[in-house]
């Protein structure tokens, strides 16, 4: 196999799942090439990034679908690519699906949040790609409902549609249980999904009872004046510390050191939502206590009181109290944390989810393998 990777933009922040499936992809000795639409125009480049060996090619001469679907139909047959997989069912997928039909080789994309859920998202566009693609990865079974129901609007399958949740590299997490500080860490983009206006609600709620939690807030993006506007008017500046942006390296050494990690993920106003944040992943590979809400696969990971605890979206007190709880508790907190870490280890392997994918890659090809002979 020699697959083409096609991505609409690399390498991105946000992305660091996509880093470690290029990661575990090049320890089996698989075949890549990285093919991207447009420049990534990041400010902060993950450190992992520089370890992916594969080559890299940018179609951005013409940023039209066709044209850049035209262009790598024509790479795709010089460099004897022989499939190729999208991440997200927008734009990459669109490139794929027709570059793949012009040079004649099978496409599979992974759909991950927002390519499926937000209210732009057309029901008709989406199903016509699953029923084009050889196969369709998804990262929870929650997703994986939800597209199989749309699927079989068109008797499409239901086995085209396989979950494979993101892997996590273990070695980059080692575990520490115990000797932390008492505050909250929350990482991600600054958008609504992520409910971080709902964790400063929450703060505040405590320190009105007489309770002062600091938060160390890990993440850029369009709400960032609001949030910091937001913390100012509830009186939590003091409390609460804005990093913007921060590599992985440095969000692992907050991970190693705070006191819960708190994913308080919502529906947005537009349907976006998380599908399961790599980065709480990683927070119970770390041995952090996390606190989250059940919002689409996030209870396929956490199981409430056992390997973490699960608070109803839209709830900033009881989002509170569980927070103080946790931290007023470390015994508790390092036994769940204990667990949490045991659950990633089972189902959460880099190692697990790339032998998956490859073998996705090996199933969506067979057909046309069988077709040459």
């Amino acid at each position: 196999m020699k697959i083409g990777y096609v991505l609409k933009r690399y390498p991105r922040y946000s992305e660091t799942f996509i880093v470690a499936e290029l990661l575990a992809h090049q320890a089996a000795g698989l075949d890549v090439e990285i093919f991207v639409l447009k420049t990534p125009n990041e400010s902060v480049v993950q450190p992992a990034v520089a370890r992916v060996l594969y080559p890299v090619t940018y179609l951005t001469a013409d940023s039209r679908d066709s044209a850049q679907a035209d262009r790598l139909a024509a790479l795709v047959r010089d460099r004897g690519i022989t499939l190729l997989h999208a991440h997200f069912a927008t734009s990459a997928t669109a490139v794929a699906a027709e570059a793949a039909r012009l040079a004649g080789i099978p496409f599979t994309f992974t759909a991950h949040a927002k390519d499926i859920f937000h209210r732009d998202v057309d029901p008709d566009i989406l199903v016509a790609r699953i029923a084009s693609a050889a196969r369709v990865v998804t990262v929870s079974d929650f997703n994986r409902q939800h597209l199989a129901a749309l699927a079989a609007r068109q008797t499409i399958p239901s086995d085209r549609v396989i979950r494979i949740y993101n892997g996590i590299d273990l070695s980059d997490y080692p575990v520490q249980i115990g000797g932390r500080n008492r505050r909250v860490l929350a990482v991600g983009r600054l958008v609504e999904k992520k409910g971080f206006a709902d964790l400063l609600d929450a703060l505040h709620f405590l320190r009105r009872r007489g309770t002062a939690i600091g938060l160390d807030l890990v993440g850029a993006g369009p709400l960032a004046a609001a949030l910091a506007s937001q913390a100012r008017e509830l009186g939590l500046a003091d409390l609460v510390h804005f990093h913007g942006a921060l590599p992985r390296d440095e969000v692992a050494a907050l991970l190693r050191r705070s006191g819960v990690f708190v994913a308080p993920c919502v529906v947005g106003a537009d349907g976006d939502r998380d599908g399961l944040p790599t980065v709480l992943l990683e927070a119970m590979a770390s041995g952090i206590p996390v606190v989250a809400t059940p919002v689409t696969g996030i209870p396929e990971a956490i199981s409430h009181g056992q390997s973490g605890w699960l608070v109803p979206t839209g709830s900033p007190d009881d989002l509170g109290v569980m927070i103080a709880g946790v931290l007023a508790d470390p015994r508790r907190g390092a036994e769940v944390a204990r667990a949490a870490r045991q659950r990633i280890e089972q189902d959460f392997a880099l190692d697990r989810a790339g032998t998956s994918l490859r073998q996705v890659f090996a199933d969506a090809m067979a057909p046309a393998l069988t077709e040459t002979v």
